[in-house]
């Protein structure tokens, strides 16, 4: 397996890598409808590269860009085939021939309104794709990083091993003694949980002298069972924290969920209201990292509006700052109020339920955050 593993990640750098080696072998061994030669070649490993070619373009996610030259019916940039989507069969499939450009104009989805009308889910799912000025390029959704990995792959391998009598018989002892029953199917998962709670309670126990305990009775209590007295860990820091105001002729947009994927929605919806200068508050210092460095490397989920919005900031007259939660109080019980909608919202005025939060930021009233 440990092979396998490593001819996968040899094959998807072959694929992705746009180093002048790869490029070579790809012009030379790689038809036009990137499929792989199919005559015979002098190597040990060509059959099985040629197999992990194959599935990995299959399984693959296309990112693409404003420029994309992906076939718009039959390349996978959607998280599934739209002729599959759409349940066309194979013969009226060999008439339709476009690429994702042809429907692409100034970063904007263009769509034939009887392909709207007909089809309106698969529109909705091609309009939250984001559009920005990249190039295509391929993930493999497996990974958090959209890349194949020695790891990655040996542990999805893992899963499909064929079952030992022998180790399930076992496992099978081990877990009656607790009274469990082990099928078949998923004995090779308790034995990675069973490694990693023997290793997770070798590594608590060797810092049980040294650590500290949370401030908690449930903790204490424990370590009184064990006849042990514990370290208390520090009193905590009380820090004041006072919202302010943003500078006169700038717009100040609240990333009101720590995550990567609502900052591009925010910077998204004031590019479209003509909103070039922008100062955005986030209680995320990652978030607020990644922007100042420019920074595209986040997972491959929301890589594609990640990659808008820096586009999009580098075209602004731009600012981002960190601030706690505790002082960003109106932007977190937006996105509490949010877990609760099911489409975008977009309000021109203080709604009601948060009224109280923005006054209380008006008037420079403080909060307290305890660390």
């Amino acid at each position: 397996m440990l092979n396998d593993s490593l001819l996968r990640k040899l094959t998807w750098k072959f694929i992705t890598s746009n180093s002048f080696a790869f490029t070579f072998l790809r012009e030379r061994y790689i038809k036009q409808l990137q499929e792989p030669h199919g005559g015979y070649i002098t190597s040990s490993i060509w059959n099985s590269f040629r197999t992990n070619y194959v599935e990995l373009i299959k399984d693959g996610i296309w990112l693409i860009g404003e420029n994309s030259q992906r076939d718009f019916w039959r390349d996978n940039w959607l998280g599934v085939l739209i002729l599959d989507f759409l349940g066309i069969p194979d013969f009226p499939a060999t008439h339709l021939y476009a690429r994702v450009f042809d429907f692409i104009r100034d970063g904007r989805w263009i769509l034939n309104y009887r392909f709207l009308a007909r089809f309106s889910d698969l529109c909705f799912r091609i309009g939250r794709i984001a559009i920005s000025p990249v190039t295509d390029y391929l993930v493999w959704p497996h990974s958090r990083e959209g890349s194949v990995s020695c790891k990655t792959t040996y542990s999805r391998m893992f899963h499909d091993i064929p079952q030992c009598p022998l180790a399930t018989a076992l496992w099978e002892a081990v877990f009656s003694a607790f009274q469990r029953h082990v099928s078949a199917d998923t004995w090779g998962s308790f034995f990675s949980a069973a490694l990693s709670l023997v290793w997770h309670s070798v590594y608590d126990a060797n810092r049980l002298g040294i650590g500290c305990i949370r401030n908690c009775v449930d903790d204490l209590l424990i370590l009184h069972r064990f006849g042990l007295s514990g370290r208390p860990g520090k009193a905590p820091v009380i820090r004041s924290v006072v919202w302010s105001p943003h500078a006169p002729g700038w717009i100040k947009v609240f990333a009101f969920e720590a995550e990567l994927l609502a900052d591009s929605f925010a910077i998204n919806y004031a590019w479209n209201l003509g909103w070039h200068r922008i100062w955005l508050e986030s209680d995320s210092s990652y978030v607020v990292q990644l922007l100042l460095i420019r920074s595209d490397q986040v997972t491959w989920r929301v890589r594609q509006a990640w990659q808008r919005c820096i586009h999009q900031i580098s075209h602004m007259e731009f600012q981002v700052s960190h601030i706690f939660r505790e002082g960003n109080q109106m932007a977190d019980d937006l996105s509490k109020h949010a877990l609760g909608l099911s489409s975008d919202s977009w309000w021109s005025s203080t709604p009601l339920f948060c009224s109280s939060l923005v006054g209380n930021d008006c008037m420079g009233r403080e909060s307290f955050r305890f660390s």
